[in-house]
């Protein structure tokens, strides 16, 4: 009787959800960088979604019926070598513009998952900016930040942030959040007919938030591996799944988080997988990354042609493959440090913005939500570690880590039930997919306790270690 209960409580909370996780790392643009670097920019509405296996790699065409055409600003035509190109690409109205993405679910239910990778769905209405290009991983300008879809309270961005209109600048969170006011503003501006111009600020633009600057980095070639990218390394053993290890005991020497990683034999990349590990070791949190070729997860170098302009560090679930691939940029910029650091976090449960994300009232820029600036480092803080450790302590069901595994953890795993991607807080079998496998998982943990009139935060201890185990 008492799994029959919380199976039909369930039924009754679930709301299927398509969103992926967060643990793809990107270089932040504005809203001035994401259209000023667009090959072309459209709203429509997307009128299909197919994926098809091409030279063993899952591809997604987005087809956009086009209801208004953005042309790219005045500044980034002359002397362009490939202008030609990019005003074919710019287009008219009433046409079908294709987007391809490297990411998708094959019919035979194969799917590739790449983080933060955002595979509209057919019926949206959609205001994207793009790059050309059939072998990016994402086409859209900043992976996911250049594109909007249309809901009750706008035009709407992958991290909930709205693209609005403050007095003559187009900007996100803007307080006129009308559509067709937001779309005349954006048409003015990249017309440079009036006075109205496109937000140039980053949202990690404090002049109070700590920062290193970026260190010189030996070059390295462009190439990268190519097979790598593809998804085409050696099969894994599944005793190797990272972040099993004991968690932080509640007295005494902390007891290692230890990760095991199947990493390439890249003396750079080794040495800055260690730089990562002390990030987190210099805040409090006493990972301990061990190199094992045998281990399911793995870190590999794709082809700069996959990342574009603005990509960092992709995490994917490959069709077919066990364990997550952290798929990095060829050359310096995908050794960074704190891209890195943040990665290391994301494998073992750092939580993000998301809906299971708890600490959406801290580090809401950088590090939690994959959001990096070109100029400088963001590493892990203090915030960012209690937040680690206090997933880590806990039992995974225990959603909202209040200490106990009740309807307010069932109520969290309902909200992302349906979610896909590689590192989700609800996917408690790690299977990439919250499904009712995980449900099951919580059901075996379910404690039905008295009613409470406080929330789950109010009840929820500030101290890392206090959690039942």
């Amino acid at each position: 009787m008492r799994r029959v209960a919380i199976r039909r409580i369930a039924l009754a909370l679930v709301v299927a959800l398509t969103a992926q996780g967060t643990a793809t790392s990107v270089l932040e643009r504005s809203v001035a960088e994401i259209f000023g670097r667009a090959d072309a920019a459209v709203f429509g509405e997307v009128t299909s979604v197919d994926s098809e296996l091409v030279d063993d790699r899952i591809r997604t065409r987005v087809e956009i019926a086009v209801a208004r055409v953005f042309s790219p600003p005045g500044d980034a035509l002359p002397g362009d070598q490939n202008a030609d190109a990019r005003a074919d690409e710019i287009g008219t109205a009433d046409e079908v513009r294709v987007l391809t993405f490297l990411a998708g679910q094959l019919p035979s239910g194969s799917t590739t998952v790449v983080d933060d990778v955002p595979l509209p769905s057919r019926g949206d209405r959609v205001l994207v900016a793009w790059y050309q290009g059939d072998d990016l991983v994402s086409p859209i300008v900043g992976v996911w930040q250049g594109l909007w879809r249309l809901s009750e309270d706008g035009l709407i961005d992958a991290r909930g942030r709205v693209l609005g209109v403050d007095d003559d600048l187009v900007t996100l969170g803007g307080a006129e959040r009308d559509v067709a006011t937001v779309l005349n503003a954006l048409e003015t501006a990249l017309d440079e007919s009036g006075d109205v111009r496109l937000d140039d600020r980053l949202g990690t633009d404090d002049p109070d938030a700590p920062r290193d600057a970026l260190p010189d980095a030996p070059s390295a070639p462009e190439g990268g591996d190519e097979g790598a990218a593809e998804g085409a390394d050696e099969d894994a053993d599944e005793d190797g799944r990272a972040g099993e290890a004991a968690p932080p005991g509640p007295a005494g020497p902390p007891t290692p988080i230890e990760l095991r990683v199947d990493v390439p034999d890249d003396e750079a990349l080794r040495s800055a997988l260690d730089d990562a590990t002390r990030a987190w070791t210099d805040v409090g949190v006493p990972l301990r990354l061990v190199i094992d070729d045998e281990a399911s997860d793995r870190v590999r170098i794709g082809s700069l042609a996959a990342f574009g302009s603005d990509g960092l560090a992709y995490s994917r679930r490959v069709a077919d493959r066990d364990g997550v691939e952290l798929l990095l940029r060829p050359g310096p910029d995908g050794r960074r440090v704190d891209v890195l650091a943040r990665e290391l976090g994301r494998w073992l449960g750092l939580p993000d913005d998301g809906p299971l994300g708890r600490e959406r009232d801290v580090a809401a820029d950088g590090v939690r939500t994959g959001l990096f600036p070109a100029d400088a480092l963001l590493l892990p803080d203090p915030q960012d570690a209690a937040a680690l450790l206090r997933v880590r302590s806990g039992r995974p069901e225990d959603l909202d880590g209040d200490g106990v595994v009740d309807l307010y953890d069932l109520a969290l795993l309902a909200e992302a039930y349906g979610s896909v991607g590689t590192r989700l807080r609800a996917d408690l079998d790690g299977s990439g997919r919250v499904d009712d496998a995980d449900v099951d998982r919580l059901e075996e943990a379910y404690e039905f306790l008295p009613a409470s009139r406080d929330a789950p935060g109010e009840r929820r201890s500030t101290d890392p270690g206090s959690a039942q185990n």
